[in-house]
């Protein structure tokens, strides 16, 4: 029995990805839009959560933030602190290895909080103006009118919404992959949890306050 997640359910995947994620930009670069293109059944609207979509948008993110994170961010540090604090001008071997291992440290450190950093601006920003292009989104009493329902979904919010998600599951991998902190318990339960409630809103129907 083939995997259902053979060469052509991943390019399925891919494809509808790409038509989400083109509806979406349409919504980014037009703020006049009121409630994107209507979804409809030719559309092939994923009732319940389009797990190909979450988890090919998952890599894209992976690769996408280590690909910043290595090649400008830690490059532009790297940039940085051979100016303010060359390391090839200290003379003593031991003294120069271990203002390395400092400067390593402080590195990772300066990668992980300017990512964060850029991750929840990005979000933050996109989800502001998708919400904007909404009818429901104002006054607050529409968030709950009709509750569970997806009739309302579009393009847009879907793709917003599963991208939400596979950016927290990229994170909880990364995590294994950086030096263990001391709140990786904390923030491993943290990712679990946003993953499970962005999930089940989209099963449930309540998109509109999840």
């Amino acid at each position: 029995m083939a995997s259902s997640f053979d060469l052509d359910s991943v390019l399925q995947a891919h494809e509808l990805t790409k038509e989400y994620a083109l509806e979406f930009w349409r919504t980014i670069v037009d703020l006049e839009r009121k409630n994107g293109r209507p979804i409809t059944e030719e559309d092939k609207v994923p009732e319940s959560w389009p797990w190909e979509m979450f988890f090919l948008l998952t890599v894209y993110f992976f690769l996408l933030n280590w690909g910043i994170r290595k090649l400008i961010v830690e490059t532009l540090f790297n940039t940085i602190a051979m100016r303010i604090s060359p390391i090839n001008k200290i003379a003593n071997q031991k003294r120069k290895q271990m203002k390395k291992q400092k400067m390593d440290k402080v590195r990772v450190k300066f990668a992980q909080a300017h990512m964060e950093m850029l991750n929840y601006s990005v979000f933050t920003f996109f989800g502001i103006v998708v919400m904007y292009s909404q009818k429901w989104i104002w006054p607050h009493v529409e968030w709950w009118k009709n509750q569970p329902e997806k009739n309302f979904l579009t393009r847009d919010i879907i793709f917003f919404y599963v991208a939400y998600a596979a950016r927290y599951l990229q994170a909880f991998v990364s995590v294994f992959l950086e030096k263990k902190r001391k709140d990786f318990w904390e923030m491993q339960i943290h990712h679990l949890a946003t993953i499970c409630l962005v999930v089940l809103s989209y099963q449930v129907g309540y998109v509109k306050i999840g």
